[in-house]
């Protein structure tokens, strides 16, 4: 009997250590991230959406509890383009007047490179050519990140820039990594400072690996040295960026090299551009010479020969 009692009495405390103990409390799985699909994959093939995605520029999309563009700085640009690097083609006295100061808040800004080596060729005039960025010496392989917050608008293989990243800013920056090894992020994605969009590498028109590094605002190159210090702490001169017409006074040299010409190309608007229809008598030449890109360009991106057949009706993406 005492055995018995004694028994009873370990159950009752057991039972008592049981019911005060804490239940587990439930994780949080209510908040649920939009998710807008910008681009479709069929076969392996990425068909542009260009249009579909200019007609939702108003469109919000949460992201970790907050209400951001779902393009960035689309009030500013209208457009967005995955096709080519600069669809925009403004002229620059519609961007910025001689009297005008645009300030362009720089939050959270950071190198481009995990490791600063050292700046092999700077921005401005390069032979014949006008070198429209910095080059940074890498390694094949070395890690390269995002500059600030954004979405990458292009991300794929392209002319002399080879396999390019192109990031929009919420600040109405673009910046381009060009030449990458391998690119680790896609298109329409959005990523945050810091964070890797590819491996320095030698493609495109290259004589080593180094990375090509740009700063542009509607389509038109600043030296990136007015944003950040190369030389010493690898880091945003301020926390914003003032541009003046003075900033830009090396675009007015510039033309677009069209079908191996120095002639300027027309200039289109904004939201025109992406796909070219053909038309009965045109030519890679004429094509190129309309859309201010160049012969090997419109080969490259649409996997075509220069020695092939166009057909009326044909699309040709610039």
């Amino acid at each position: 009997m005492k055995k018995a009692g004694l028994l009873l009495a370990l159950l009752g405390t057991f039972a008592a250590i049981t019911l005060q103990a804490k239940t587990p409390e439930k994780r949080d799985t209510t908040k649920i991230q939009s998710v807008v699909v910008l681009t479709e994959q069929k076969n392996n093939d990425t068909v542009f959406l260009d249009d579909e995605i200019t007609l939702i520029d108003t469109a919000k999309v949460g992201i970790g509890g907050e209400n951001l563009p779902l393009i960035p700085a689309d009030d500013l640009y209208n457009v967005w383009n995955n096709a080519i690097s600069d669809p925009y083609r403004l002229p620059i006295d519609s961007i910025i007047s001689p009297n005008d100061t645009i300030v362009i808040p720089i939050e959270s800004y950071t190198y481009p490179l995990l490791t600063h080596i050292r700046v092999n060729s700077e921005f401005g005039k390069r032979g014949r050519r006008f070198h429209n960025g910095i080059d940074l010496k890498v390694y094949t392989g070395d890690t390269i990140v995002s500059s600030m917050a954004g979405m990458v608008r292009i991300a794929r293989k392209s002319g002399a820039f080879g396999n390019l990243v192109v990031v929009r800013h919420h600040n109405g920056l673009e910046t381009f990594y060009g030449h990458l090894s391998k690119i680790l992020v896609k298109q329409d994605q959005r990523v945050e400072s810091g964070e890797v969009i590819g491996l320095g590498g030698n493609t495109g028109r290259s004589t080593g690996p180094h990375l090509h590094y740009e700063v542009r605002y509607l389509g038109k190159s600043i030296n990136p040295r007015h944003l950040v210090d190369f030389d010493s702490t690898l880091t945003a001169k301020s926390d914003t960026l003032l541009l003046t017409a003075d900033l830009f006074k090396h675009i007015s040299k510039q033309t677009y090299s069209a079908a191996g010409s120095t002639s300027s190309a027309p200039a289109l608007k904004a939201g025109e551009g992406g796909v070219w229809t053909v038309r009965s008598g045109d030519t890679l030449g004429r094509i190129a010479q309309r859309t201010g890109t160049s012969i090997s360009y419109l080969c490259n991106v649409n996997g075509i020969s220069r020695t092939g057949i166009l057909k009326p009706g044909q699309k040709i993406k610039y």
